[in-house]
């Protein structure tokens, strides 16, 4: 009877630790959805209102405030702007809580081990550009690169030789029409092409941040 007690007593504390808001002003800079099923973005504070969209596990959002469990946020990946419940939104991480760059210049977004990395400017923008031309939100491009490569156009893994910001294997590089294996701006065009023709899965990054 004790023990059973002292159970309810600990799932009551952890129900009521995960329940409760953090101070609004928390809720500021750059967030990750963090669910496998992804994230309903709605127009207010609470499942009854409409379902804008449904945000894709790892996609990043800024974040606006909060109202209660659910913040207020616009998301990277659509510039839709609504509500989402809280419990399945996480820090982005790195040493920064600003916004990944929009507008033209460098990118900046957390690496593979959760390091913020910045682009340089003409890279952020051969990213940018393509994903423009092939209709894609130029969030998940970036993001890719910045896991695999930190956006380096020289990256080079001497184990498996795939290379470049994308880190290409060069035999899917040139299957798929690449024609200047180190050039940033060629990898950008064939990775917006591939990611349009739903071939993202052959990223592992893509597939570590629910792209793919």
């Amino acid at each position: 009877m004790i023990r059973a007690l002292l159970v309810a007593v600990i799932v009551v504390c952890a129900l009521g630790v995960f329940a409760r808001p953090q101070e609004a002003s928390a809720h500021r800079g750059t967030y990750r959805v963090n669910g496998a099923l992804g994230l309903n973005l709605r127009t207010g504070p609470g499942g009854n209102y409409a379902r804008i969209e449904t945000m894709a596990n790892g996609t990043y959002v800024k974040a606006r405030g909060h109202s209660g469990n659910w913040m207020y946020l616009t998301s990277y990946a659509t510039g839709h702007t609504g509500w989402a419940w809280l419990a399945y939104l996480v820090p982005a991480g790195g040493t920064s809580t600003s916004a990944p760059a929009t507008g033209g210049g460098a990118i900046c977004l957390t690496n593979y081990w959760g390091v913020y990395v910045c682009s340089s400017n003409d890279v952020g923008n051969a990213i940018r550009y393509w994903a423009a031309q092939y209709g894609l939100g130029w969030w998940n491009l970036a993001a890719t690169a910045a896991c695999e490569s930190d956006f380096l156009p020289g990256a080079y893994n001497g184990l498996t030789g795939v290379s470049g910001i994308f880190q290409f294997l060069p035999s899917t590089f040139y299957a798929y029409g690449g024609v200047s294996l180190w050039d940033y701006w060629d990898q950008s065009r064939v990775a917006a092409k591939m990611f349009s023709q739903g071939l993202a899965y052959h990223w592992h990054c893509a597939r570590l941040l629910g792209i793919a």
